[in-house]
């Protein structure tokens, strides 16, 4: 099983690891190539800022760094769907993509991203993103498990290792949950092949017997469920 490349030999963080690494990856996993030119651009980016005391990106980084905030934002939306479709396999014994897409559709509405754009969020649009993103989702599903303040700092040169390992069990805990189901051939996870989390914390959630679950949902979503069946 492939791992994200974020841990060197000796099973400590690479430098800059949060910021150049992971967040390319996680943006693109669709396209490996991209990811990994992005990333090797970013990280020589922050050498290059750190070697002359400067702040402030170049103007390619600048258009990198736009291009990987626009990714994330869509990104972030299928981890929703994916932790959508676990609770509502804990609820109702069964997976339910649609259902799952219809709520975070629905959610994302009103929501804008970082540049003041009106995400993509309807439905057929995410039902057709979504395999572009799938092997990806449980890094997405803990995203969404981070605070507000967490969320604005994981992904940046700032993360310390105390965050980006807190990151990375909450995305072991919904890599290993979906492990658990026998995904049906439908139902948006037919080929599911994620991107694992670094072994080292795999076997540290096993082993210390973290709880394996997905997250309570909140008011919002239960409202918007009781909607979604009043329409069927």
């Amino acid at each position: 099983m492939e791992e994200l490349p974020i841990l060197d030999i000796d099973n400590t963080p690479r430098k800059h690891a949060a910021f150049a690494w992971m967040r390319c990856y996680l943006c693109f996993p669709d396209d490996v190539r991209e990811a990994e030119a992005l990333a090797s651009l970013m990280f020589d980016e922050l050498e290059r800022q750190q070697k002359l005391s400067q702040k402030g990106f170049s103007n390619i980084a600048q258009e990198a760094n736009k291009r990987l905030i626009k990714r994330a934002n869509q990104a972030r939306l299928h981890g929703q769907v994916y932790k959508q479709m676990l609770n509502r396999f804990d609820e109702d014994g069964k997976i339910e993509f649609r259902k799952a897409v219809w709520v975070v559709a629905e959610l994302a509405q009103t929501k804008r991203n970082q540049f003041g754009e009106i995400l993509i969020a309807d439905e057929a649009t995410l039902r057709k993103q979504f395999k572009n993103y799938k092997n990806v989702v449980h890094f997405w599903a803990a995203f969404d498990g981070l605070s507000v303040g967490e969320q604005k700092t994981v992904f940046t040169q700032s993360c310390d290792v105390e965050l980006l390992s807190k990151f990375l069990i909450l995305a072991a805990i919904f890599q290993l949950r979906g492990e658990k189901i026998v995904w049906p051939e439908v139902g948006g996870m037919h080929h599911w092949r994620p991107l694992s989390v670094p072994s080292i914390i795999r076997d540290f959630v096993i082993e210390n017997d973290v709880r394996i679950t997905s997250f309570n949902e909140s008011l919002k979503v239960y409202e918007k469920l009781q909607e979604y069946k009043k329409s069927l």
